[in-house]
C-alpha cells in the first residue's frame, strides 16, 4: 500500500507524464521514417513469416523485434504512428519497472518522481517514439533488473523463471543490451562480499539458459560479425562525450534548476539524504559507468566504435535513480517542485518543443514527396543514393531500389518513377555508372545533403546540357535535371 506521501505525488506525476506525452511524444509519432526505421518497414511489411526470412539476411537486426513489428506494419495512412506503437508501449512498461526498482533501491516513495524523470528524459522520448528495437530492449532490461531484485528479496522459483524470460528477451531484442548481465554479476558479487546471502539458483540458471538461447541465432550472429566491417563507425569518442553519455547535460542543468528553485523557497529547506546500502551503491555505480566506460575504451582501442547512446540506452536509468535519490531527501513540497522543474526544463524547453513539433530532419517522406509532386505528368528516372553505409562494398549496380533492403525508404514511400541505385559513398565507380546510364529528357537525384555526389552530379549534368533545379529537403537534397529545351518551354 502506498504511503500518504506517495499518494500525494501520484496525481502530479501522472499529470506531468500525460502532459509530456502530448507535448513531445505525440507529435513525433507522425514523423516520416528515417533510414533505420525504413529498414524496419522493409523487414516487417510482408507479414511475420517473411519478416523472419528478411531478418535472417539482414545483419544486426533483431528477429524478435521484426516479428513483433510485422503485426504493426501496413502500407497506407497512419503507417508511421502504428509502427511506433510497440516502442511507446514498451517505454511505458520500462518506466513502470523502473518505478518499482527505485522503490526498492532508493526509497518506497521514490517511484512517482522516477516516472516523471523517465518519461521527460530526452533520450527516452527519442527512442520511445522510434520504430527500432531499443525501447523494447529497454523494457526487457528493466524487467530483468526488477526480477533480479525481487528474487534476492523473496527467493521464489517462479521469479527465476520471470527473470530468465525477461533476460532472454533482452538478448534477442538487442545483443548489446546483454551487457546488463555484467552489471548484475558485479552487483551479486558485491552483495556476497558484503556478507549478504546470495543463492546460486538464479546465477546458475542464467549461465546455462542465456547462452543456450542464442544457439538458434548463431548463423545470424555469424552474419553480423562477418558484415561488421561494412557498418558505419564514427570517429573515436572523446572523454567529454563519455561524460556527456553518463551525465546528460540537459538532465544535469534541469536538476540544477530545480535545486535552485527549492533553495529560493521562503520556508527553510533541508535535505536528509536517504541511506543506501553498499550493494545498492555498487549497483548504481556499475549500472551508470561500467557499460559506457567499456564501450568507450573499445572504441578508442579498436576499429569498431560502437559508442552510441542507442547501444548504451540501458545505462541511462542509473542517472535517473541517482537524481531521484537526491530528490527523495527533500520535503514533499520540494519534491513536487523538483518534478515540475524537471518537466519544465526538458519538455517545455523551447528547443525540445520546436524539435518535436516540426518534421524530422532525417525523414525520407518529404524528399520523396518532392519527386512525386514533380512527376505528375511524366515519371522521369530517379538516381537514389542509399542511406546505409554498407551499400558501398556490395554490387549495388544490379540492385532494384524499389525492393532492396539497402533502399528501404522506397518500399515505405514508393515511387512510380524508374529508380537507379547509387551507394552511400561517392566514388569513381559512381561517376562511371552515372555517365554510362542513358539519360531521358529529365531525371532526378535524391541524396544526402552533405554528400559529394550532389555537387558533382550538378556540374556533370549541366555539362551534358541539363538545367538543374536544387531543392533542399530536411537532411537531403532533391535535384531535378531537365534538358535546356524543356526548361525553356516551361519558362
Amino acid at each position: 500500500m502506498e504511503s500518504r506521501s506517495a499518494t500525494n505525488l501520484r496525481w502530479l506525476a501522472l499529470g506531468l507524464c500525460l502532459a509530456a506525452f502530448f507535448a513531445t511524444w505525440f507529435p513525433r509519432l507522425s514523423w516520416g521514417l528515417w533510414t533505420d526505421e525504413a529498414s524496419t518497414f522493409w523487414i516487417a511489411c510482408e507479414g511475420w513469416k517473411e519478416a523472419l526470412v528478411r531478418v535472417a539476411a539482414s545483419p544486426g537486426q533483431s528477429n524478435l523485434y521484426g516479428f513483433v513489428e510485422s503485426f504493426f506494419t501496413w502500407k497506407g495512412q497512419w503507417q508511421e504512428p502504428l509502427m511506433r506503437t510497440p516502442s511507446v508501449i514498451a517505454m511505458g512498461i520500462a518506466g513502470w519497472y523502473l518505478k518499482r526498482i527505485s522503490e526498492t533501491l532508493v526509497h518506497p516513495d521514490a517511484g512517482w518522481p522516477t516516472l516523471v524523470l523517465f518519461f521527460c528524459a530526452p533520450d527516452i522520448v527519442n527512442f520511445g517514439t522510434s520504430a527500432r528495437p531499443y525501447a523494447m530492449a529497454m523494457a526487457a532490461a528493466m524487467a530483468s533488473f526488477w526480477y533480479l531484485l525481487e528474487w534476492l528479496d523473496s527467493g521464489k522459483r517462479t521469479t527465476i523463471l520471470k527473470y530468465l524470460v525477461a533476460s532472454v528477451f533482452t538478448l534477442h531484442l538487442h545483443y548489446f543490451f546483454g551487457f546488463i548481465f555484467v552489471v548484475q554479476a558485479v552487483y551479486l558479487v558485491a552483495r556476497k562480499m558484503s556478507g549478504q546471502p546470495v543463492a546460486l539458483a538464479l546465477p546458475l540458471a542464467a549461465t546455462v539458459v542465456l547462452p543456450a538461447s542464442l544457439i538458434p541465432m548463431l548463423r545470424h550472429l555469424l552474419l553480423t560479425a562477418t558484415e561488421a566491417s561494412t557498418f558505419a563507425f564514427p570517429e573515436p569518442p572523446t572523454f567529454l562525450q563519455l561524460l556527456q553519455m553518463c551525465f546528460h547535460p540537459t538532465l544535469l542543468l534541469t536538476m540544477a534548476l530545480g535545486l535552485v528553485l527549492v533553495a529560493l523557497q521562503k520556508q527553510k529547506t533541508s535535505w536528509k539524504p536517504v541511506h543506501l546500502n553498499p550493494g545498492s551503491i555498487t549497483l548504481l555505480g556499475a549500472w551508470l559507468l561500467l557499460g559506457p566506460v567499456v564501450f568507450f575504451l573499445a572504441a578508442r582501442l579498436t576499429p569498431h566504435a560502437f559508442f552510441a547512446t542507442r547501444f548504451q540506452l540501458w545505462a541511462g536509468p542509473a542517472f535517473l535513480l541517482l537524481a531521484v535519490w537526491v530528490i527523495s531527501g527533500l520535503s514533499l513540497e520540494s519534491q513536487k517542485l523538483m518534478m515540475i522543474a524537471f518537466f519544465a526544463g526538458t519538455v517545455l524547453h523551447p528547443g525540445n518543443m520546436m524539435q518535436s513539433w516540426r518534421n524530422s530532419p532525417a525523414s525520407w517522406r518529404e524528399p520523396l514527396q518532392v519527386v512525386r509532386d514533380r512527376s505528375i505528368h511524366e515519371a522521369p528516372q530517379v538516381f537514389v543514393a542509399s542511406g546505409l553505409v554498407e551499400s558501398g562494398p556490395v554490387l549495388w549496380q544490379n540492385m532494384s531500389p524499389a525492393t532492396h533492403r539497402l533502399f528501404a525508404p522506397l518500399t515505405a514511400y514508393p515511387l512510380r518513377n524508374p529508380t537507379l541505385p547509387l551507394p552511400y559513398q561517392f566514388s569513381n565507380d559512381v561517376k562511371a555508372f552515372v555517365r554510362a546510364t542513358p539519360k531521358d529528357r529529365q531525371c532526378f537525384l535524391l541524396a544526402a545533403a552533405d554528400s559529394e555526389l550532389g555537387p558533382w552530379m550538378k556540374s556533370y549534368m549541366e555539362q551534358e546540357g541539363f538545367r538543374a533545379s536544387v531543392v533542399p529537403v530536411n537532411d537531403y537534397v532533391v535535384m531535378h535535371f531537365q534538358r535546356e529545351s524543356i526548361a525553356a518551354e516551361r519558362r
